[in-house]
C-alpha cells in the first residue's frame, strides 16, 4: 500500500486523529503541483473520502476543504474529482442528501477576506460550476428554499474575479435545461438574482459598473439567452426592463460571444412584439 492509498485509508478511520492526520496530510500534498499530480492518480478513490469529511469535525472539515479546494485549481484534477459522480452529491443517501455541497456554499458564501489578504475559498466558485453540469446536481441545488442562485448572485460583485467567474458560470449551467430539469418555476420565482445577472451586463448609464471579465459576462450573457428561449423566462426578462438594459450593456460590449448571445436575446424580443403587433392587427 502505497502512501496516498494509506492516506485516504485513514480518513474513513473511526478515530478523529487519524482522520485528522491524513486530512493534513492530503492537503499539504495538494500545496504543490507534483503533489496534485501524485494525488491525480488517486481521484476516484480520493473524492468521495475528502467530500465524506466536509461533515466532519471542524479541523477536518477545514483541512478536507482546503484540500478540494486546492484541487479544484487544477483543471484536469478537477475534472477528475467531479467526473459524472452521484456520490459527490451524496445522492444515495437520503439523510445526507446534499449535505455536503450545502456545506461547501455555506464556507464559500461566508467567506469574507480583509481587503488585500487572499481569499482561501475563491475557487470553491469552480467547484459549483462543475458541479452545475450535472443534471442530479441541478436539481439538487435548485430545490425551493435553498436559494442557491440568489447566494451566487451576490458573489458577483465579489472583487475576486476566479469568485464572480465560476459563479456566472454556475448560474448558466443552472438555466441549460430549466423546463426539462422541472426547475424553471423556482428557478423565476426568487427573481432578484436575475435582476442582479441584467445590471452586472448593463451597468449604468455611463458604461460603469459592468462586469470586467470577459469570460464572467459571456456566461451571464448565455444566461440570459438560455431563459428568453423559455416563454416564462421571457415573460419576466420582459418585466425585468431586460431589452432596454442588455441595449444599454450591449453598446459598451466588444466580446464577440458575448455580444452574440446579447444579440440572440434581443432577436427573441423583437420576435415577441412582432406577435403582440399581429394580434392587435388581427
Amino acid at each position: 500500500m502505497d502512501q496516498v492509498t494509506e492516506l485516504i485509508s485513514f480518513l474513513k478511520d473511526p478515530r478523529p486523529e487519524a482522520r485528522l492526520m491524513a486530512a493534513e496530510g492530503i492537503q499539504g500534498l495538494t500545496g504543490s503541483p507534483d503533489g496534485v499530480q501524485i494525488l491525480a492518480d488517486h481521484a476516484d478513490t480520493l473524492s468521495p473520502a475528502l467530500f465524506l469529511r466536509v461533515p466532519d469535525e471542524t479541523a477536518i472539515s477545514k483541512a478536507a476543504l482546503t484540500a478540494l479546494v486546492n484541487l479544484s485549481q487544477d483543471e484536469a484534477m478537477a475534472a477528475k474529482l467531479q467526473g459524472n459522480r452521484a456520490d459527490l452529491l451524496q445522492l444515495d443517501s437520503k439523510d445526507l442528501m446534499g449535505f455536503n455541497v450545502a456545506v461547501l456554499l455555506e464556507w464559500f458564501t461566508s467567506a469574507s477576506p480583509n481587503a488585500g489578504s487572499a481569499d482561501p475559498y475563491q475557487y470553491i466558485a469552480m467547484v459549483l460550476m462543475n458541479l452545475t453540469r450535472l443534471k442530479p446536481a441541478r436539481q439538487l441545488l435548485l430545490e425551493p428554499g435553498r436559494r442557491f442562485l440568489p447566494a451566487l448572485a451576490t458573489q458577483l460583485e465579489s472583487r475576486e474575479v476566479i469568485r464572480r467567474r465560476g459563479c456566472a458560470g454556475a448560474i448558466r449551467n443552472c438555466c441549460f435545461s430549466p423546463e426539462e430539469d422541472g426547475l424553471l418555476q423556482s428557478m423565476l420565482a426568487e427573481k432578484q438574482w436575475l435582476r442582479h445577472v441584467l445590471m452586472r451586463l448593463a451597468g449604468d448609464e455611463a458604461g460603469q459598473d459592468r462586469e470586467g471579465d470577459e469570460q464572467a459576462r459571456e456566461a451571464l450573457a448565455e444566461t440570459v439567452l438560455l431563459l428568453a428561449q423559455t416563454e416564462a423566462g421571457r415573460r419576466l426578462l420582459w418585466d425585468l426592463d431586460a431589452p432596454q438594459l442588455l441595449k444599454r450593456g450591449y453598446e459598451y460590449e466588444e466580446h464577440e460571444s458575448t455580444c452574440s448571445a446579447m444579440e440572440q436575446t434581443a432577436q427573441l424580443f423583437l420576435q415577441d412584439n412582432g406577435q403582440v403587433h399581429e394580434a392587435v392587427a388581427a
